[in-house]
């Protein structure tokens, strides 16, 4: 039977020698044989003529059984056992099914690696399905056995479809991965798995608009076909993707150098960072020996395997208490009131990302953080550089050692940083071998290799090895604590510095009193002229800054001999500094305040120590404006109570004396109290606000009695003491016009308009938050801006003039997003899509609250992620989209459950209601009317809601009906309702 070919998968083709054979008497004949061959055993003739002819009598069924085994013989009588009672297929062919089953047993007894690879061959195997589009009429028996088949190697083609999706996404192949899934999914568009799995490749290789569009697809074949809905998993996934569609995919900026000799490290962190198992990896090694750029290489390479892509956190100058900020700072991440780590962890815990945590050695004790970012955040990958392992659960670690010596890749890295030093260079075989040399006396790290190639432009190759070994002799022989291939980098270090001059040593230790990097203009004043040292290699430039690497900075600040002058010089020029950015306007000074924070942190802690108090007293202002635009109270806090510890202050301000020390202690007790409130416990902050008002007076500092006034006010607002609260911001009124402060006018106005609105003098919180609002404008005061803009609107929007209020909040919204400030930018969508509700534009106002919706679950803000969800979801409700409107408001239940707040969760619990008398069940909708009701957290705007819905919901129900419904509601237990709808 050699040559004869039978392919079943994706129709019927019988050849032999390749050429087709046609001549059957009947389609049955075909089928026949198809079924002797795919069965390879025997069968009775009996079995066979009931098989394709049962329809007929015995007769004429054996009859025609004999006539196609005549023709049978024709084309496959070498293949074929026919007896007077059975018929069996003893002959050799090739069967494209036979093999193709043949194939994945034979991956599967194999690793994955080798597997995939017989895998992807049997699926060109798989044209189609078993026999597709063949029929033989009147043979049931034969079509159910077909079916059959059709349906077993069907599944057996979609698991491996699915496997080998799998395999290549976690090998980091994702337009592999995705050719798969769109396989699949045209063999069985009904499995929702898939659909999810090629919408997040789609995204992951920066497909944002098909894999939205794949979305689209599953929700219309899932309701035509199953009449059911995307599970919340797919909708989950959808919204992720949404998201992310507007955001960068990392931070790294454009490399200005070559990557050179690490090629297969990056493609090794990438395949690890593919791995399902893997979350966390620890790229571990010697100072120098080039972590930092692998790893910003790596990010760069993986940024399109997670869908919120890759970021790199610098920790070098970040202390263990810093740490939450530092990472909340590479997503301009808002904090807000309460605890900071909490709020990062419920950004992140949304997030598909790869976070680079850059120098974290001198931060080990915080790696339980870590822990809690992986706990918290399943889709978060973690790579982090240090020195040492963490030595934490599901920590992998990938030892970084220098560039092989003896190697190209060394050569070349020195000679293209030697390039750089000078603008050409050749080397001939000699010097060659020197370099060689050279790589092998430093370790082969890169950063050792790099500063020794920059003296080429004074030294030959020969010079700068015998320095280098002279160096490396002296610590091989005295410094046995030094770890040994760090002897080979300080030899490079040595080096470098024996070879400067006694002025560039000075500045150079000097630079190291710098955190985070600096301006020419910051190094000039505190170090000296820098020009020689980037020259030289000891200095990167990036943009307008320059930065020192970490190793080299502890190597300069052990050689700093003049450690007071230099702090001395740092915090002066940074109080300075302080000063100038206290006052100027935002959109300039956030930039910079981010960028010198770090310096500024180290210029307080130095000028504590010290007890600087001119320095101290120019610092504190700035820090209270940045921290509290931040909403960084915590941290505020902790940088405040330092300095008292430091200054050795007291708890209040009673007992101060009025002279400069004392004047600034009461300073910061008062910034600190007011950052205490804000954080949430004004009832703490209250009394050591009075003490320092009490101090103010007696200094005669109508300033500081204003500002003092203000935290007073603002602790008597969070706890509901309004009146009190207006009697503070009336005074700091008439202080600030006193002194002619129109900053602190302007705040007092808005926040006595705040109160005022709180017990409903509507009129008169708009004249002054129209006077504030002027006074601002005037100023130029973009945050105050916006706040009052919000305010104002508000106060339209409580007094039904929505024409007035709109405009308002399309400018805050406008000015919120040219400060990044996320919080009031979402307010603002959903106040104005609030309005939009009111006048029946409701497509217009749910555009608006998806959009803060999005904003407030990039930040992590759940309170405001629960409000926007009841909102998405009541616009749902309005525009007639049932099957929506209940996923959101679901949604907003369990969030409004995990933050307990039964006033979100009550609102949303409306509009349930209203949707339940819409389907039907009045009653039900009547008893959850009941519970909100009687509910001690409803506000009055969801009861008014509630009397507009009431008249339909009762439309046509028996008034004792009515009241048994509203009986049992009330008696309803909230947390068992939210249960029942949103289950555990």
């Amino acid at each position: 039977m050699a040559g004869l070919k039978i392919h079943l998968l994706g129709g019927l083709q019988i050849t032999r020698a390749d050429i087709p054979i046609t001549d059957f008497i009947s389609n049955k004949v075909p089928a026949l044989l198809v079924y002797l061959v795919v069965t390879h055993r025997a069968h009775t003739r009996d079995k066979l003529a009931s098989l394709l002819w049962g329809e007929m009598t015995d007769a004429d069924a054996k009859n025609n059984l004999r006539q196609a085994l005549t023709n049978l013989r024709k084309v496959a009588d070498d293949c074929l056992t026919i007896t007077r009672d059975s018929i069996e297929c003893t002959g050799d062919c090739f069967l494209d099914s036979t093999k193709f089953e043949s194939e994945l047993k034979t991956a599967s007894s194999l690793n994955l690696e080798p597997a995939s690879v017989i895998l992807t061959d049997s699926l060109s195997l798989y044209s189609g399905d078993f026999l597709e589009g063949y029929f033989v009429r009147d043979a049931p028996d034969f079509e159910d056995w077909m079916l059959t088949e059709r349906a077993r190697l069907r599944e057996l083609a979609l698991q491996t479809l699915h496997t080998l999706t799998q395999f290549h996404t976690s090998r980091g192949n994702f337009v592999e991965a995705k050719t798969y899934a769109s396989r699949l999914l045209t063999f069985d568009p009904w499995r929702e798995e898939a659909h999810r799995q090629l919408m997040l490749l789609q995204a992951r290789t920066g497909q944002f608009s098909a894999a939205l569009s794949q979305y689209e697809t599953c929700k219309k074949i899932l309701d035509k076909e199953l009449g059911v809905q995307p599970s919340l998993e797919t909708a989950a996934l959808y919204e992720r993707i949404r998201s992310a569609r507007q955001s960068a995919r990392h931070n790294m900026p454009a490399s200005s150098t070559e990557f050179i000799g690490r090629e297969k490290e990056v493609e090794n962190l990438r395949r690890i960072l593919a791995d399902p198992k893997c979350r966390l990896i620890t790229l571990a090694g010697l100072g120098g020996v080039g972590k930092t750029r692998l790893a910003q290489e790596t990010a760069r390479a993986c940024a399109d395997m997670f869908i919120n892509g890759a970021w790199v956190v610098p920790l070098a100058a970040v202390d263990t208490d810093e740490i939450v900020p530092a990472v909340g700072n590479v997503f301009n991440f808002p904090f807000q009131t309460g605890d900071h780590k909490k709020q990062l962890l419920n950004f992140l815990r949304q997030k598909e990302l790869l976070l680079v945590l850059d120098n974290f050695e001198h931060l080990l004790d915080s790696s339980a953080f870590l822990s809690e970012i992986l706990k918290i955040a399943p889709e978060v990958k973690i790579l982090v550089t240090s020195r040492e392992r963490l030595d934490i659960d599901g920590e992998w670690v990938v030892e970084l050692h220098g560039l092989a010596v003896h190697s190209m890749e060394a050569n070349q890295l020195f000679v293209m940083s030697a390039k750089r030093a000078r603008a050409e260079i050749q080397l001939n075989e000699q010097e060659n071998f020197t370099v060689t040399e050279i790589c092998s006396l430093v370790g082969g790290l890169p950063l050792g290799i790099e500063m020794a190639a920059a003296w080429v432009r004074s030294m030959d190759c020969e010079s700068i090895r015998n320095e280098i070994q002279k160096n490396l002799d002296f610590l091989a022989s005295t410094r046995r604590d030094v770890p040994e291939r760090q002897r080979s980098l300080r030899a490079a270090f040595e080096s470098s510095w024996n070879k400067l001059s006694e002025v560039e040593q000075k500045t150079f230790a000097a630079l190291s009193v710098f955190r985070g990097g600096f301006t020419r203009e910051a190094a000039e004043r505190v170090a000296g002229e820098i020009g020689s040292l980037v020259d030289k290699s000891l200095l990167q430039r990036n943009g307008e800054r320059f930065e020192l690497h970490e190793v080299l900075r502890q190597f300069a600040q052990e050689k700093l001999s003049a450690k007071k002058k230099a702090r001395d010089a740092h915090a002066v020029y940074f109080a300075e500094w302080s000063k100038k950015f206290k006052t100027v306007d935002e959109r300039e000074s956030f930039p910079a305040m981010n960028r010198e924070l770090e310096n500024v942190r180290a210029a307080w802690m130095w000028s504590v120590e010290q007890k600087q108090i001119g320095a101290l007293a120019d610092i504190a202002p700035f820090a209270k404006r940045y921290m509290d635009l931040q909403g960084r109270y915590r941290e505020g806090i902790a940088l405040y109570q330092h300095a008292l510890d430091g200054l050795e202050s007291s708890a209040s301000a009673d007992d101060l004396p009025l002279d400069t020390r004392g004047h600034l202690i009461a300073r910061l007790l008062m910034y600190k109290a007011i950052f205490v409130a804000d954080a949430g416990e004004p009832d703490a902050s209250a009394k050591i606000l009075d003490s320092c008002l009490t101090y103010f007076r007696r200094a005669d500092d109508q300033e500081q009695v204003a500002v003092c006034l203000n935290g007073l006010g603002s602790a008597h607002r969070y706890i509901g003491q309004e009146k009190e609260a207006a009697v503070c911001y009336s005074e700091e009124l008439k202080i600030a016009r006193s002194i002619n402060n129109k900053k602190e006018e302007a705040t007092a106005l808005n926040n006595l308009a705040l109160s005022l609105t709180s017990m409903g003098k509507f009129e008169e919180a708009e004249r002054l938050h129209r006077e504030c609002l002027a006074l601002r404008r005037e100023m130029n005061e973009y945050p105050g801006i916006a706040s009052s803009l919000i305010n104002l609107g508000v106060v339209l929007y409580n007094q039904n003039r929505y024409d007035e209020a709109k405009p308002l909040y399309y400018e805050a919204i406008e000015i919120s997003r040219q400060l990044n400030q996320t919080r009031q930018q979402a307010a603002s969508l959903g106040n104005l899509g609030g309005v939009l509700l009111e006048e029946g534009q409701y497509e217009e106002a749910l555009k608006l609250f998806l959009q803060g919706l999005e904003i407030h679950r990039n930040s992590g803000y759940r309170f405001g992620t629960a409000i926007a969800l009841d909102n998405v979801g009541t616009a749902h409700y309005h525009l007639g989209n049932e099957q929506d409107a209940l996923y959101y408001l679901k949604q907003a239940i369990r969030e409004a459950r995990d933050i307990h707040s039964d006033l979100i969760a009550l609102d949303a619990l409306e509009f349930i209601a209203a949707l339940r008398a819409r389907n039907g069940d009045k009653e039900g909708a009547l008893e959850l009317f009941g519970l909100i009701r009687n509910h001690p957290k409803v506000d009055t705007e969801t009861v008014e809601n509630i009397e507009k819905l009431y008249p339909q919901v009762v439309d046509g129900l028996r008034p004792d009906d009515i009241r048994s419904a509203e009986e049992r509601g009330r008696n309803l237990d909230l947390a068992n309702v939210m249960i029942e709808i949103i289950g555990n």
